[in-house]
C-alpha cells in the first residue's frame, strides 16, 4: 500500500510559491477585515447621527406638549373649567416614562430639563457630523493608476511596458519601489 504524502511532493520552488501566495492571501484577508471594520464604523456613527436626530424631535414634541399643556392650564384656570382627564400632567408623565430623562412634576422644570437634553443631542450630532465630513476629507480625492505606476517606474529608474505587466508584477514592483525609497531614506538619516 503507497502511503497517501508519498505521492504529492511538492519540489522546493513550489512550495515557496505556494508560502508567497499564503502571505498574499493572508494580506488580501487583512486588508478586507479593515475595510469590513471601516464601513461598520460609518454604520455605526450614522446610525448614532439618527439616533440623536430622532431623540431631538421625540423631545420638542414632548416640549411642545408641554406649552400646549400650560396654556390650556391657564385658558382653564381663567374660565373656571375643571381638569380634563384626556389631557392633563399624567399624560406627560407617561409619555416621560419610557425616556432616560429626569422627572419632575413642575412642568416648566421638566421643560427645562427636556431642553438641555436636546441640546446634548445637538451637540453629539453636531460631534458626528464633524467627525464624518472629516474622514470624507481625509480620503484621497482622485487616484490615477497611470500615474502611480509612471512614479514607480520612475523610482525603480526602469521603463516598463503598461501593457505587458500584470497586477501581480506592478505590486512586486510597488514593494521594490518602498524598499528602495525606505534604503534611501536609511541611508540619509544615517549619514546626518
Amino acid at each position: 500500500m503507497i502511503p497517501e504524502t508519498s505521492y504529492i511532493k511538492l519540489n522546493p520552488p513550489a512550495k515557496k510559491k505556494q508560502a508567497e501566495l499564503k502571505i498574499q492571501f493572508d494580506q488580501i484577508v487583512e486588508d478586507y477585515a479593515v475595510s469590513m471594520n471601516m464601513k461598520s464604523e460609518e454604520i455605526l456613527q450614522y446610525g448614532q447621527m439618527i439616533t440623536a436626530h430622532n431623540e431631538i424631535k421625540k423631545l420638542v414634541v414632548i416640549i411642545c406638549l408641554i406649552e400646549s399643556l400650560q396654556r390650556i392650564n391657564i385658558l382653564r384656570e381663567n374660565g373656571g373649567f375643571p381638569e380634563t382627564p384626556e389631557f392633563n400632567e399624567e399624560t406627560i408623565k407617561d409619555l416621560l416614562k419610557d425616556i432616560k430623562v429626569e422627572k419632575s412634576d413642575d412642568l416648566e422644570k421638566q421643560k427645562s430639563i427636556l431642553e438641555t437634553k436636546i441640546n446634548k443631542y445637538k451637540n453629539q450630532l453636531e460631534k458626528s457630523k464633524k467627525s464624518a465630513e472629516k474622514e470624507e476629507s481625509s480620503e484621497p480625492e482622485d487616484f490615477d493608476i497611470d500615474q502611480q505606476f509612471w512614479n514607480v517606474c520612475l523610482t525603480l529608474e526602469m521603463h516598463v511596458n503598461p501593457r505587458l505587466i500584470t497586477v501581480y508584477e506592478f505590486g512586486v514592483m510597488i514593494k521594490e519601489a518602498m524598499s528602495k525609497a525606505e534604503a534611501i531614506n536609511k541611508a540619509n538619516n544615517n549619514g546626518r
